[in-house]
């Protein structure tokens, strides 16, 4: 028998928690796919879980960004379960695609971290600006979908040898069930967040702002670049910079992280061609158009002495004019050594 909540016909459990259960459904109002996020029926009688559950939903639709999950309703099951009606990310999760990626022997390349770097700035820039923190970025929480944006912040030239996020796919950013409101707490918060993912300040109760997540983005990044040996040190040099136990240690906002990150991957600069088209500025030969060839060796200090060499006797001191005029004349035109 098929089961139902509300509108939404129920296709198979994506994935189950301690806290919630993840279906796949059919709004059949709209004939479209979705997700069901249904909290877990012993923990929708605790009031405080409840709330914090529904406060997800109305979190998300806070932020717009499309590479954060989008939420199209909530509601309540006749179990009195809350549940929320969700974006669905038909390519799974980024620890499976990178997962995947491994087994075949592959690892992340250039084009595959600056596509994530990118997304992933898009969306935490998203939620800052919405007055959130994150709290629990991990590879289990960012999802792959193959609706397209028709603008993409993750999209840039060179894209289309990344792997990881493809050509025809976007990142998106779920569960913001720990997600913290900056502008009705003081920033103090419990413990929280995946392990491997988890700022030191989340590992008990402290002072948690958006360095937090900054914190978890770099760690993402490193996570994805293991076993990767054709990336700049520098790029690590960057993400080590956010990884700092002392937050007033890292970048102080997106923005800054992902300027660090793009600069770091940035290919090598190439010297312009000459103007003569045949070899580099950087590389022009001894008789390269507009270069003056070099001296040989031994050769006079002074070419208007060395034009008269080898002249005849005659000729010599008619080239050099007058009596110590050409030699007074080259004393003029050098400077003075003496001062």
């Amino acid at each position: 028998m098929t089961e139902r909540v509300g509108r939404y016909r129920l296709e198979g459990v994506i994935g189950a928690g301690s806290f919630a259960t993840v279906h796949r459904a059919v709004d059949e109002r709209l004939d479209d796919v979705v997700v069901l996020k249904v909290l877990a029926e012993n923990h929708s009688l605790n009031p405080e879980v409840r709330e914090r559950f529904i406060a997800e939903g109305r979190s998300l639709r806070r932020v717009v960004s499309p590479h954060v999950v989008v939420v199209h309703d909530i509601g309540e099951t006749e179990r009195q379960q809350p549940f929320l009606v969700l974006e669905h990310a038909d390519r799974g999760t980024l620890a499976g695609r990178v997962a995947e990626l491994r087994r075949q022997g592959r690892s992340a390349s250039r084009e595959d971290v600056l596509t994530v770097a990118r997304s992933l700035a898009a969306a935490i820039g998203a939620v800052h600006a919405a007055g959130l923190v994150h709290r629990d970025l991990s590879p289990g929480n960012i999802l792959l979908t193959s609706r397209a944006p028709v603008h993409d912040e993750g999209a840039w030239a060179g894209r289309e040898a990344a792997l990881v996020v493809r050509p025809d796919e976007r990142l998106v950013v779920a569960d913001l069930g720990m997600c913290k409101d900056l502008a009705l707490n003081s920033g103090l918060t419990v413990a929280g967040g995946t392990a491997g993912f988890r700022p030191p300040e989340q590992d008990g109760p402290g002072i948690v702002d958006t360095r937090a997540d900054l914190w978890a983005m770099s760690t993402l990044l490193l996570w994805m670049c293991e076993g990767a040996d054709d990336l700049t040190p520098a790029l690590f040099s960057a993400l080590g910079r956010s990884t700092a136990h002392d937050p007033r240690d890292r970048h102080p906002d997106v923005a800054a992280w992902l300027d660090d990150v793009v600069s770091a991957l940035a290919p090598p600069a190439t010297a312009p061609p000459s103007s003569g088209g045949h070899c580099a500025a950087g590389s022009a030969g001894p008789h390269a158009p507009g270069r003056r060839p070099p001296p040989h060796r031994g050769a006079p200090a002074h070419p208007g002495r060395r034009r008269c060499r080898g002249l005849p006797a005659r000729r010599r001191s008619r080239a050099a004019g007058p009596r110590g005029r050409g030699r007074d004349r080259h004393r003029r035109a050098e400077p003075d050594q003496r001062r």
